[in-house]
């Protein structure tokens, strides 16, 4: 009797386990396969690490050479396309043969439970710059160092036009490494 009890703790215990495990990495490949209708405010990219450069073998996805942050440090990514036609894709970013971020780029207007997000990461700890083609956005980059995630806001107040993943790390690590005004598109 009391093999069994330790035996059926063990089996719910490995089953939540279990459970838990899949919903993160059914998260984390949900960010390279289908079209987001939402976005995580958690998710962990250490945990995602494994699973998505497994993945990235598998599709045997051409590597594009670039660099990150101010520092311009040497990086490359891959990119996946959701939709062509809606031009949502997914970039995910690696230096080092680690994962550096995910960028999720699709145009999200902000309904009442994005709203209810954005609200729950509370005030950015800085407002930075990009360009979306040649138009230089101002202060359209909420970053939110601490907790890993950074949203490029639209052109005006109710859109989001990119959210960023990332390990948590400080305001000047985000900016030397991670940081990616994007040039002005030349014609």
């Amino acid at each position: 009797m009391k093999n069994t009890i330790i035996y059926i703790f063990l089996l719910t215990v490995s089953c939540n386990n279990t459970q838990n495990t899949m919903k993160h990495i059914i998260d984390c490949k949900d960010f390279i396969t289908i079209e987001h209708d939402y976005f995580l405010n958690d998710l962990n990219i250490e945990k995602c690490q494994e699973m998505l450069l497994k993945q990235i073998a598998i599709d045997n996805k051409e590597q594009i050479d670039g660099t990150l942050g101010i520092s311009l440090i040497d990086s490359y990514y891959y990119r996946y396309t959701i939709n062509d036609d809606q031009g949502i894709y997914t970039t995910i970013w690696l230096q080092k043969n680690q994962i550096a971020k995910i960028e999720v780029h699709k145009s999200w207007t902000i309904n009442p439970q994005i709203k209810q997000t954005i609200d729950s990461l509370g005030e950015p700890s800085l407002k930075l710059d990009y360009y979306i083609d040649v138009v230089e956005m101002k202060n359209k980059v909420w970053v939110y160092p601490q907790k890993g995630i950074a949203l490029f806001l639209g052109f005006n107040e109710n859109s989001i036009y990119r959210v960023e993943y990332y390990n948590p790390t400080t305001p000047e690590e985000y900016k030397s490494s991670l940081y990616n005004l994007g040039r002005p598109r030349e014609f």
